[in-house]
């Protein structure tokens, strides 16, 4: 029986234990003999790369899995950098293998001595690291990508901090938001950076970092700081940054400037609130007219034998009517303003005669506030090119507004003269004055001047505003000027001077108020029955002979009946609208030649225009004024020269 040296069984137990080992490791690994054959493979390795141990057991490494493993690079390492070296870690070989395709690999091989008649072994460890790579390589783009997204976010400031606020990283919208370079941001302190002093002061910076940290995220929108220590409205968003296993790295975040939004908000919120306060006022001017008028009414009824009472109460009813039309035209011309609708009646038009128009409106206002009002005019005769009626409203308006921001007793005046090319109008009172952060604004619809100085003075907020545009439409401008609270203000228009007007050419006046009309047969249709009755008293007081009726069948039947000269019509009544009748009127023979005059609450370009289409000849807005309506009448030699055809025998125009 042979038995065993000495030295064999250690050597015997030494290779058991190796192989132990070996077919432990996870990792794939060979053991290679001199000659590159394979003396020993481990389990991993069969199973990675899906050979058996009859395929790869003393197989010549590069014939392994019918060549796979001929590859180049691991040619290299065996043949030229491995003698030279005794061991050589993290080779990287990229390679696709047929049976489980491509892959990335780390190769660490070893030079095992052995005794001197043995020959050396080479130990090949190899690690798959083909998915770590791929998880690698896709980090990076998404860096890279949410780098370029980063960096081409220019209306975005993004940024990175550690976990104490200092910034870790910086894109081109810090600059363009923050107004920081990268080198002057990245690694300070953002909190002294970009926080208002009173948000650093009351721990705003260190309460949005622990919110972020609790909660993931923290929103905000309040005022912050640029470099320079500007302010801007920001909104933004800091959110944690955590690892796999929740460790908290730091903070992302990311603010945008929101200045001009929060600025439109405001201006919307701005107006809402003063269109509220119009509303109010509105009712409250509208109001206001109604208690003298009712009162005015009872003391006509209990002294109708009293004259002087009765022209007292007459007088107020007047003054108040008034004021309300004036409202309501006021209101009526900005909304044709707002929509583009207001146009201008240009023509050639004494200065004087519009300035005296101004003043007549006003007058009643003055005496009524015991003011003096002081008139300057040019010493020689000036012609404008305007519309009259709007240039006068404009210094109407102005004069109001000086009337009614004045105390009783006051000093109002209008001084007009010509500088250069061009007419300068001011309008100068002692009254309440405006205050400097006003002067500007005041030109805005619904603008007050502080509620605690205009005390129980009236108004709507509107009229400077109507003015300015009214200015504007003819070309000019209009600023204001005050000493301050208390120290009055003046108001100063300039408007251009028209060049070669004709100074031999007629001269349009405002009114003519010596027109005395011929006496007519009037026939008045209103569904409001009052209306139309005391409008019917009122013409036939005046010498004309007048009917009434109270809707469009009625006023058929009266028109046939009575044969009026002139019909003042409603448009807006029930069952036969004023449109419809005035057109059934013209088919009548005997309704051809009538003077269909429409009597409406609707002013716009667009009613004008439909009553013209439905065969009206002119067109009054209520509540019309008596001597409109008498210079109406007093035009009316011979009836109007066009004629409706819309009918067979009907006259041609």
């Amino acid at each position: 029986m042979h038995k065993t040296a000495p030295n064999e069984q250690p050597t015997t137990g030494a290779g058991q234990y190796a192989d132990y080992i070996v077919n432990t490791v996870r990792e794939p690994l060979l053991i290679l003999n001199a000659q590159l054959r394979v003396k020993l493979a481990n389990h991993s390795f069969y199973r990675t790369f899906k050979v058996t141990p009859e395929e790869t057991d003393d197989c010549y490494v590069y014939d392994l899995g019918n060549g796979q493993w001929d590859i180049p690079a691991l040619r290299h390492l065996l043949e030229e950098m491995l003698p030279q070296n005794a061991a050589f870690n993290d080779f990287e070989v990229e390679h696709t293998f047929p049976s489980i395709g491509h892959r990335i690999m780390l190769l660490n091989a070893r030079r095992i001595y052995q005794e001197e008649d043995q020959a050396d072994l080479i130990l090949l460890a190899i690690e798959d690291v083909t998915e770590r790579k791929q998880a690698e390589e896709a980090l990076r783009e998404s860096e890279s990508r949410f780098r370029t997204l980063v960096e081409q976010v220019k209306d975005y400031a993004i940024f990175m901090t550690d976990l104490e606020g200092r910034a870790t990283s910086w894109n081109e919208g810090v600059q363009r938001v923050l107004g920081f370079e990268e080198a002057e941001f990245v690694g300070r302190d953002t909190g002294p950076l970009i926080f208002t002093p009173e948000d650093q002061q009351s721990g705003v910076p260190l309460r949005e970092l622990e919110e972020a940290a609790t909660k993931g995220s923290a929103s905000d929108n309040r005022w912050m700081m640029r470099k320079g220590g500007t302010r801007f409205w920001a909104s933004g968003v800091t959110t944690g940054l955590r690892d796999e296993n929740g460790e908290l790295l730091g903070f992302t975040k990311v603010m945008r400037d929101q200045t001009e939004r929060k600025r439109a908000e405001e201006a919307l919120q701005d107006a809402d609130r003063r269109k509220d306060e119009f509303l109010a006022i509105l009712a409250h001017e509208l109001r206001n007219p109604l208690a003298p008028l009712r009162t005015s009414l009872e003391l006509m009824r209990i002294a109708a034998d009293d004259a002087a009472v009765f022209e007292e109460a007459r007088g107020t009813m007047e003054r108040q009517v008034r004021q309300m039309v004036r409202l309501i035209d006021d209101l009526l011309d900005v909304s044709r303003i707002s929509r583009g609708k207001m146009r201008l009646q240009k023509r050639r038009v004494s200065l004087a005669a519009v300035v005296q128009d101004a003043v007549e409106t006003v007058r009643p206002l003055i005496d009524e506030s015991e003011h003096s009002l002081s008139v300057t005019l040019p010493p020689e005769p000036v012609y404008l090119h305007v519309d009259p009626a709007r240039l006068a409203q404009v210094l109407s308006n102005l004069l109001s507004n000086a009337v009614k921001y004045t105390n009783s007793g006051g000093q109002i005046a209008l001084a007009v003269e010509r500088q250069a090319a061009e007419i300068v109008m001011t309008v100068k009172d002692t009254g309440i004055g405006i205050p400097a952060d006003m002067l500007d604004s005041i030109f805005e619809m619904f603008t007050q001047v502080d509620r605690s100085l205009e005390q129980s003075r009236s108004g709507l907020g509107i009229g400077l505003a109507l003015t300015k545009h009214l200015v504007e439409m003819h070309g000019g401008t209009i600023e204001a000027k005050s000493p301050g609270i208390g120290r009055g203000s003046e108001f100063i228009v300039r408007l251009p001077l028209p060049t070669g007007l004709n100074e031999e050419s007629p001269v349009v006046q405002a009114h003519d108020k010596d027109a005395s009309p011929a006496a007519r047969r009037i026939l008045v249709v209103d569904d409001n029955q009052d209306a139309a009755s005391t409008l019917g008293m009122l013409l036939n007081v005046l010498g004309n002979e007048t009917r009434t009726a109270f809707d469009g069948e009625q006023a058929l039947r009266e028109a046939e009946a009575f044969r009026p000269e002139v019909v003042l019509l409603d448009l807006r009544m029930p069952g036969l609208s004023g449109y419809e009748a005035a057109r059934q009127l013209r088919d009548q023979p005997w309704g051809r030649d009538m003077v269909l005059v429409a009597l409406t609450g609707y002013g716009q370009e667009a009613d004008r225009r439909r009553t013209q289409e439905a065969g009206f000849d002119h067109h009054l807005v209520k509540p019309v004024e008596l001597a409109a309506l008498q210079r109406l009448l007093a035009d009316m030699v011979s009836p109007p020269a066009h004629r409706h055809a819309q009918g067979a025998d009907s006259p041609t125009p």
